[in-house]
């Protein structure tokens, strides 16, 4: 499958993962997701109101997608079918994935908003980022 994507502005490296990437979700529409990146830089983000997430090993998508980056897919069919399903505007939402290179992993995500923590899995201060 070909993705329809947009460029984003993800200002965190992806390149060579230091760690991670874990995955948390404390609670209903709530995902955590922290890594290490080539620095040792602790990244700790919050999607809120989530209605998916996939997470698979792989060195590179049946799209052929490169990793190492953030894309946002446009158009999701994911995406439109998840929000029919719960009557919900399919504009409300963002579809992202997040590919880590150096551990084989992508993650996909559909969520509503996303923000840094400053802290470790605590989704108290921080900055919005979407």
């Amino acid at each position: 499958m070909k993705y329809e994507i947009a460029g984003i502005l993800f200002p965190y490296s992806l390149a060579d993962t230091f760690s991670g990437p874990v995955i948390r979700i404390p609670d209903n529409g709530t995902m955590e997701l922290e890594y290490r990146n080539y620095r040792e830089e602790r990244i700790s983000l919050v999607f809120r109101d989530v209605l998916g997430l996939k997470y698979q090993s792989v060195v590179c998508d049946e799209s052929g997608w490169a990793e190492d980056q953030a894309i946002e897919v446009i158009d999701s069919e994911w995406l439109r079918k998840t929000c029919a399903a719960d009557n919900l505007n399919p504009h409300d939402f963002r579809h992202l994935i997040i590919g880590f290179n150096e551990r084989q992993m992508v993650v996909e995500v559909l969520f509503r908003t996303m923000e840094e923590t400053n802290h470790p899995m605590h989704p108290r201060g921080g900055s919005s980022v979407a």
